[in-house]
């Protein structure tokens, strides 16, 4: 399984989905993906349906593609006010 644990914006963004400009993916098993990717490429793999990428945050929601009005990905949805996504500790890019 891959798990989405962290995510990154750029500074002074609002944290949106929207706005996140990468994800980093841990590979739990035989996958061999892990690292920091940005959302339009996980995007393109969700659409593929080359991966199935879960939020490491219990339920573990899955990863789903969203493209308009700009391509990103959210988790599935649950009985949460904020996307699971946003939950995941926050870094800035440089």
């Amino acid at each position: 399984m891959i798990y989405a644990d962290k995510i990154s914006f750029n500074r002074g963004d609002e944290e949106r989905l929207e706005t996140v400009v990468r994800i980093n993916l841990r590979s739990a098993g035989g996958e061999g993906i892990s690292g920091w990717y940005a959302k339009e490429t996980i995007n393109d793999w969700l659409h593929k349906n080359l991966y199935t990428i879960e939020v490491d945050i219990d339920p573990n929601p899955k990863l789903v593609p969203v493209d308009h009005p700009v391509k990103y990905v959210r988790s599935t949805e649950d009985n949460t006010q904020k996307d699971n996504l946003l939950k995941l500790p926050h870094y800035y890019e440089k």
